[in-house]
This record gives structure tokens, C-alpha cells and sequence, in this order.
């Protein structure tokens, strides 16, 4: 890399001599010792040049290319991905952001949440790896719920806390019934997302003969306040999820509150994806500022329309960032295949509080 470039970096960070984890050649033959590299874009690499840094963004033609191809094979075959268009970024994460094997149990970080038992022996694939618990609030109130963790993550790296709301009929305590499948909400446990954007997940079960949200014209605690308590406890106990970083999303009964949830806690959520869910227009009186929101329903939902029509309007009139997708066909239960745009999750987790 380019002298100047070094002392650029140094000038930013105040840094005299970068802690070496790579060796990355620069055009002119100089080497920089970086921490890491993150990611490569079309653009250039995300690398980190001390642990203690800031991600910065270095362009390919800072680079002697023969010099990766030779002695980072992993970037030079990013940088082939990226340029021919097969992808639009590649994960790198070595050196510093190399995942290292990790687990956690929430009951060690906080008295509230305890295991809920469950026998798992039967269950396979990712929902194998979707932890039993069991949350009680302040007031008594308690709910069970399932939580993934990356078995592996980037040393000192906190990751995003994605929310999974189911919709109507999934309600009660086994625990079991709230899952959906990877098509659905669980499509953030891909094996290519979670390489992609590892993540924390967390989906609740509502109690039966609740529902998730009564709106923000309510008075009274419902699920979905007794959830954000939840999230809340977890982001502030767990220093691995970035609490900046919250997402919520669900589908039906679910992404009506996940839409709800954005309006009444828009200092908790970074970013909501509300599925064939809305609200009504009474309901965003008095409602100034909601979390981004990518609003997804279909035209034909012929139940429920009129509240997404009454939404799209007023989130329009908001002003705040959001993105509206309406699918000609599909009914109440075709939003699924929502969960299959290509540009949602980068959407999604380009989003940060604060």
C-alpha cells in the first residue's frame, strides 16, 4: 500500500506502528500490516488497520494484485467474485474478524430468563440449534421463547439481535409451534446468511389468548411491550449483541406488531419488516417518528387491505425512511416470499441506531 496511504490511516487513528495479523502488499511493493479485512466490495476491501480502529475502505488499486493472488488467495478470489458481478461483496473476516468458537447460555447473563425444558432429541437442522428458555418481567409475567447463537463469531465483535413474531395460531407455551421454517423468518439461519450476516435470533411465543400488540393507542402492557422488556434485558446483559442493532420482524399477527413495535419503541429498533401486517390510521395519531420499515402485503389480502392501504398512506406521510413492496397476488399468507428479496437482508442489517 502507498506510503501516503499508511500515513493517511496513521493521521486518522493516531496510531504509530498497527498490530500485524496480515500483510497486505501495496501497488508501489510497500507492505501494511493490517488487523484485519472484513469484507470485499466492488469498490475495494473493509479492512482494520489495529483492533482499536475503525473499518476503513481501501480501493483494489491500492493493492498489488499478484502479490494477493500469490499470498492471500481467500482476497484475490474475493476480488475475481466481486469484479466479474457474481457477487456484490464477499465475507473475508480474517485476521481480527476471523470467527472464533463461541456459545452462550442466557441464563448465566440475567436472573430472568431461565431454560424451559424441552426435549430437542427429535429436532434437527438449524431448529436443533434454537435454545429452549423460559422469560419471567418484574410484574411475574413470563413467556417462552427460542434463541440462536452463533457457534462461532469475530472476537469482540457484537453482532445484530434479529426478533421473530409469528402470526395467529402459533400462541401457547410448548415452545415449538412459534418456529418457522427457514423460508420464513428463519431465513436469517441460511447457511449462506449466517455467513453472510451473523446474528442473534430471538423468537417468542406469544401466550394464548394474547396477541402481540394492541397498538400504540393502548394503555396496558401487552406481549409486545413484555417482549421489548426482553430485549431490552438481553441487550443490555449480553455486551456480544449490539444494541444498536435490533431488528424486528413477523409475519400476519406478528408483522402487525413488528410494525407496532416500530412506532411505540422507535429508540429500540434500528429497523422493522412488518409481513402482511399493518395498523390502522387511528393508530399513528400522535405518532411522529417509526424504526426504517420495509412494509411488504399483497393487493388481493382482501381481509386485511384496507389497514395496509391506511398504513402505506400514513407511513408515507411520516417522512422517515422506509420502502413499501405490494405484490399483485398471494392473499394473507403469500407474503412469504418477501422473505426471499434479494436486497432485504442488506436492507436490513445496513441499519444501526444512534
Amino acid at each position: 500500500m502507498a506510503l501516503t496511504v499508511l500515513l493517511f490511516l496513521t493521521a486518522i487513528f493516531g496510531l504509530a506502528s498497527p498490530t500485524s495479523a496480515l500483510e497486505l502488499k501495496g501497488a508501489n511493493g510497500r507492505v501494511l500490516n493490517v488487523a484485519g479485512v472484513k469484507e470485499a466490495r466492488l469498490d475495494g476491501l473493509i479492512l482494520r488497520v489495529t483492533p482499536e480502529a475503525e473499518d476503513i475502505a481501501v480501493a483494489w488499486d491500492k493493492f498489488d494484485l499478484a502479490a494477493l493472488k500469490a499470498e492471500q488467495p481467500e482476497i484475490e478470489a474475493a476480488y475475481e467474485k466481486v469484479k466479474s458481478g457474481e457477487a456484490a461483496s464477499v465475507p473475508l473476516r480474517l485476521g481480527l474478524f476471523a470467527p472464533q468458537p463461541y456459545s452462550l447460555d442466557l441464563t448465566q447473563v440475567t436472573s430472568r430468563v431461565t431454560a424451559h425444558d424441552l426435549d430437542l432429541s427429535g429436532a434437527s437442522g438449524i431448529t436443533a440449534q434454537l435454545k429452549p428458555y423460559r422469560f419471567t418481567d418484574d410484574d411475574g409475567w413470563t413467556m417462552v421463547f427460542r434463541f440462536y447463537a452463533p457457534e462461532s463469531k469475530p472476537a469482540g465483535a457484537p453482532l445484530p439481535l434479529v426478533i421473530y413474531l409469528h402470526g395467529a395460531g402459533s400462541g401457547g407455551d410448548d415452545n415449538v409451534r412459534q418456529v418457522p421454517n427457514v423460508n420464513r423468518g428463519l431465513l436469517f439461519l441460511k447457511d449462506e446468511n449466517r455467513e453472510k450476516y451473523p446474528c442473534f435470533v430471538l423468537v417468542p411465543q406469544c401466550p394464548a389468548k394474547q396477541v402481540w400488540s394492541l397498538g400504540p393507542l393502548n394503555r396496558e402492557p401487552d406481549a409486545g411491550d413484555h417482549v421489548t422488556s426482553l430485549v431490552k434485558e438481553l441487550a443490555a446483559k449480553v455486551p456480544d449483541i449490539d444494541e444498536h442493532r435490533l431488528y424486528v420482524t413477523g409475519y400476519s399477527l406478528g408483522g402487525f406488531a413488528s410494525l407496532r413495535l416500530a412506532m411505540e419503541y422507535p429508540d429500540v429498533y434500528a429497523a422493522t419488516v412488518p409481513m402482511a401486517g399493518s395498523a390502522s390510521k387511528d393508530e399513528f395519531r400522535g405518532i411522529h417518528h417509526i424504526a426504517p420499515t420495509w412494509f411488504f402485503y399483497n393487493e388481493d389480502d382482501t381481509a386485511y387491505v384496507k389497514w395496509h392501504h391506511q398504513a402505506h398512506e400514513e407511513i408515507e406521510k411520516l417522512g422517515n425512511e422506509h420502502r413499501v413492496t405490494v405484490y399483485p397476488t398471494g392473499g394473507h399468507g403469500g407474503t412469504a416470499k418477501a422473505y426471499d428479496e434479494p436486497e432485504l437482508l442488506p436492507w436490513l442489517f445496513s441499519h444501526r441506531k444512534g
